[in-house]
Parts: C-alpha cells; structure tokens; sequence
C-alpha cells in the first residue's frame, strides 16, 4: 500500500466535498499502516461509534435546551414546554442535561444533517431517571411524563466539521514529514507526537472529557489569558445579540442566559477558551441570532480564534 498516496487522497477528499463514510474506510488503512494506538483507536471509535458518552472527545459535547411534555390535572397535556436547564437544582443532573453527547459515528452524525428537512431539530430522549429532577422546577402541578434534549442541526455539522478540522491537520503534518520512513520503529515516536499535537491531546483521558496540555487549543491549559482584541471582539457580538432580544422570540431567556454565562467567564482573570467556545456554538444554535450574517460572522471568527 502507498500510504503516502492515499493520505494525499484523503486530504483532497476533506478538501473537497466527499461524505465522511468513504473517508473513513481510507483512514482506517492509515490507521493499521502507522501502527499508532491512540490514532488507530480515535479512528476505530469514530467508524463505529463510541461506546459510552464518558469517551467522547470535546467536539462532540454540544450544546441543546430541554424541551417536555407534562400531564396536568384534569387538564389538558402540555407539550414541548421549553424549561431552562439552569432551573436544575441537583447539579449533576444540570450539568448533564446542559449539553448533549453525540456517541453515534461520525457517517451517522453527517447523514442526520444532511436527511433532516429545513428548519427541523433533532430530538434525543432524557432517561426517566432524570425525570424526578426536572419535575422539582415545575411552576405548576403537573408531572413530566417525557423529555429531551433538543439539537440544532448546525451544531451537529459542527462536531463533524471539527472532526474533519482535526483529521485534515494530522495528515497535512504527516504528509510535511512523509520523508521519513514511516516504517521505521525509530520514527514512531514522531509519529506520536503529531497524533498529540493535531488529534488527541486529551481525547481520552481516564474516560473524562478534557483537552488538557494541548496545542490545538493554544496553550499547556484549558485556562489561559486571551488576548484584549479577542475579549473585544467577544463583548462586541454580546452588544449585538443583545440588540437583536426581539428577534429571538421564545429562544430570549435561553440566549440571554448564554450571555450572561459568557460574560461571567470573560470577567474571570483567565477564562476558559473550552467554555467560552462552547457558549459561542451555542449562541450560534440560536436562529434568532444567526439570521444576523453580521453576528453570524463575528461567531465564526471567534470560534477560529478559540481554536
């Protein structure tokens, strides 16, 4: 097998408009090729799926709002109740309500976008177990008798095109170093280091999510100083968003409290470039607020930055 060849192929295919399916198939014959664990099992997971959410890298923690149905007395049922996730009282449960953790292969997440039907959210089911928590910040008497979490499709094209990002800047390492012989038990280690530097770096650790002592995140902390143009160029499409509260409509106090969230890290003396990303994607999420391609553009640019 010509491995050089065929990564120079994969780099067209994800330059190009090709599903991620058959570009799988090819890494995967890299990935037996190279002889990395870490790489041949990312690769594995990602074909496949992975097997439980506590495995999952960053890209695929997404954010989402919870929406229930609850069965009044003697009353009608009410369906599709949006309930803000900070009402939560029992943190944990907060906290894995927050966010939904895509476990399904990368295909499976590419074809969820590309068969759902314009303006359309996808739905994933809340366990029962989480039900009790949920109906403690209902305002009225009522039990929910069914929930979940609901997703944009833009973010779900996110974690893919992340996916792809991350997997484009592996190779096109590799193939800048395709020199040396990749064979060769003494290059391995190069091998690796690449692997750290573009993909891993915290990937899997100790089946928490983290992206810890990473480069693709800029620095040797997930907490690190950003600088003054950035902070500025954040406030800036807060300012804007915060303009556009009548355009918005029922997603208001979801985005207002994305705002405020971001604004409490950014006042923070080293705030987190994974949370502060993360609110960015979820301000994206809202259609009230990417109708605005100026808005839409400042996100954008913020989320290269964020890396």
């Amino acid at each position: 097998m010509d491995t050089k060849k065929l990564i120079e192929n994969i780099i067209e295919d994800l330059l190009g408009d090709v599903p991620v399916a058959k570009i799988m198939l090819k890494a995967q014959a890299i990935a037996y090729s190279l002889n990395n664990a870490e790489f041949k099992e990312w690769i594995e997971h990602e074909q496949n799926g992975y097997p439980n959410a506590k495995m999952i890298p960053d890209y695929r923690i997404i954010p989402c709002s919870l929406k229930v149905d609850i069965a009044l007395p003697f009353q009608q049922m009410l369906r599709n109740y949006r309930i803000p996730v900070d009402f939560i009282q029992d943190e944990r449960d907060r906290d894995f309500l927050r966010v939904a953790r895509l476990t399904e292969s990368i295909s499976s997440l590419e074809n969820m976008v590309t068969d759902l039907d314009d303006g359309k959210t996808l739905a994933m089911l809340v366990p029962g177990i989480l039900w009790p928590s949920i109906n403690k910040c209902l305002d009225r008497d009522g039990n929910v008798i069914a929930a979940c979490q609901e997703i944009s499709p833009s973010s779900i094209k996110g974690a893919v095109d992340s996916f792809k990002s991350r997997l484009l800047k592996f190779f096109l390492e590799l193939s800048a170093q395709m020199k040396i012989d990749l064979n060769v038990m003494t290059n391995r280690e190069k091998i690796a280091n690449i692997m750290h530097q573009t993909i891993n770096a915290g990937v899997y650790s100790n089946g928490d999510v983290s992206i810890e002592n990473s480069t693709v995140v800029g620095g040797q902390s997930n907490n690190v100083s950003i600088s003054p143009a950035l902070k500025n160029e954040i406030e800036d499409v807060l300012r804007q968003v915060e303009e556009l509260k009548q355009n918005v409509e029922a997603d208001e106090q979801d985005v207002a409290e994305v705002v405020m969230d971001l604004r409490s890290e950014l006042e923070k003396e080293s705030p987190s470039k994974k949370l502060l990303k993360r609110g960015m994607q979820a301000l994206k999420s809202f259609h009230g607020v990417v109708v605005e391609k100026a808005i839409e553009y400042g996100i954008d640019q913020i989320l290269i930055q964020l890396g």
